[in-house]
């Protein structure tokens, strides 16, 4: 049959969390014939089923969605990126949890005597920026001549979030940070993109910095890239933003050095993180932060749940145990967002 490798296909994904609730189970053993990424696989699930007896959590169901993103197919040979949607759906200490994540994987499948069979499986690690995607985040725009220092927003941020974003009114030099509204935020847009803003090809700290901007942190106009935390919309046909808004790096650095505006507090542990608070994860331990994401909760024990874009997920819980960018050596940083933010006349 002309289509019957998409057969395969969809056999795999039904099959890809069952062994999140069934942990003696693995359906992908008898269609997939790349030992290497196998290994990898029963490597991450069992680092799921050691949070999992942590935790002390009950999976009750999880749902699978996938989508075929595009195939190269000759007569025997298909090559093709599927994504493969989640909701996994657990008990914990009596409490319900919902987690979700989107994750990618290419698949490379070969027709011999016995039919199609699966000869290579790449997970995508999205949280983990390829090289070319890291320098292009930094050199879009080009050279930020022509934006003075101190310039307004070309995003009407009042009416979008009903705050003001610029200095602070004469009778406060505090602006409060609406933890709620971030979390309401990253809720309503984690699998998806507002369309006041840009769309990154690695995406995780553009939508970050969104969601602070959503719960009133100001941003700080420098008109150098290099320097402040802003976004400024389109101009003159090319978007412009500082690398802390765009870059797990620049924005690791921003927090740890701003002053004024928006402030964090680099505490030790995930437990002292509150809603709208931020992880920023170093994966090879050298120093080079990776990837960004939101606190949007907590589960029974206290451990902080979290949203991120690139690979977009809801509620998934902090450690990203489970992600093919984590490592043994993988390192986090953890800030508590200040409560007030220091507005500069």
């Amino acid at each position: 049959m002309k289509d019957e490798w998409k057969s395969i296909l969809y056999e795999y994904a039904e099959g890809y969390h069952e062994p999140l609730i069934r942990a003696d189970s693995d359906a992908l053993k008898r269609l997939v014939d790349d030992t290497s990424y196998m290994e990898y696989r029963n490597r991450t699930i069992r680092r799921y089923h050691r949070d999992r007896k942590r935790r002390a959590i009950r999976p009750q169901r999880c749902e699978t969605h996938a989508k075929i993103v595009r195939a190269d197919v000759t007569d025997d040979a298909v090559t093709a990126v599927l994504q493969l949607g989640m909701k996994l759906t657990y008990i914990q200490a009596g409490e319900r949890h919902d987690e979700e994540k989107v994750t990618l994987e290419t698949i490379t499948m070969r027709r011999g005597p016995n039919g199609w069979r699966i000869v290579r499986v790449e997970p995508f690690a999205q949280e983990r920026p390829a090289e070319a995607a890291y320098v292009g985040t930094h050199a879009s725009g080009g050279q930020q001549t022509d934006a003075a220092a101190g310039s307004r927003p070309l995003l009407n941020t009042h009416l979008l979030y009903g705050w003001h974003s610029g200095p602070a009114p004469a009778d406060s030099r505090k602006q409060p940070y609406n933890r709620l509204r971030a979390k309401q935020y990253a809720d309503q847009y984690w699998n998806s993109h507002n369309p006041d803003f840009l769309s990154f090809e690695v995406d995780c700290t553009n939508y970050v910095s969104q969601c602070l901007l959503a719960g009133g942190a100001p941003m700080n106009y420098t008109g150098r890239r290099e320097t402040g935390w802003w976004y400024q919309g389109r101009k003159a046909g090319r978007e412009w933003w500082s690398y802390s808004w765009s870059v797990s790096h620049a924005l690791h650095h921003y927090l740890m050095t701003s002053r004024s505006g928006l402030r964090a507090e680099l505490v030790q542990s995930p437990y002292e993180l509150d809603l709208g608070d931020v992880i920023i994860y170093d994966w090879d331990g050298d120093g080079r932060y990776q990837h960004s994401t939101i606190v949007t909760g907590f589960d029974a024990a206290g451990e902080p749940l979290v949203n991120a874009h690139t690979a977009n997920s809801r509620a998934r819980l902090w450690s990203y145990r489970d992600s093919p960018a984590w490592t043994e050596q993988t390192r986090y940083r953890f800030f508590h967002i200040a409560d007030f933010f220091l507005v500069r006349y």
